[in-house]
């Protein structure tokens, strides 16, 4: 299996004391490939991950606001070598980033002349909404 960043778009701002970035990342084996869009890189006490794609739904019983993954890959094996490969991935590109946020300030030069995400970044929507993706496929 080889994991690798179709888009990465680093989290600098907000709440989310662990997430780091947003990430589409494409999976390849030798009889299929598919992208993951929508995953969470965190880093956190206990280390980092990637938190697959989910959406919420409220509970029947309770009404509380709970989330579910609409990606799920059953082989444990499998989803460890996604977790390593995906990780190492991340890490190099946000790395990059980073590099090139301290190259920038070094130089003086404005935060937004400064490259901050690796050149096959896209800026994300700051409203998911506002996406310009079409997933005809999805029945909800």
């Amino acid at each position: 299996m080889e994991v690798s960043i179709s888009r990465i778009t680093p989290y600098t701002s907000g709440t989310a004391a662990t997430l780091k970035a947003f990430v589409t990342l494409k999976v390849e084996t030798p009889t299929f490939s598919v992208e993951i869009r929508d995953c969470k890189y965190h880093v956190g006490e206990t280390g980092d991950w990637i938190q697959l794609p989910s959406r919420s739904y409220e509970d029947r019983e309770t009404g509380e606001t709970k989330y579910t993954n609409t990606v799920h890959l059953p082989d444990r094996d499998e989803y460890i070598k996604f977790q390593q490969g995906g990780k190492h991935e991340i890490r190099k590109a946000l790395d990059s980033s980073y590099a090139n946020q301290e190259k920038a300030a070094e130089e003086n030069l404005a935060p937004e002349r400064a490259q901050v995400a690796p050149p096959q970044a896209n800026p994300a929507p700051k409203n998911l909404s506002q996406r310009t993706e079409t997933y005809d496929d999805i029945p909800f």
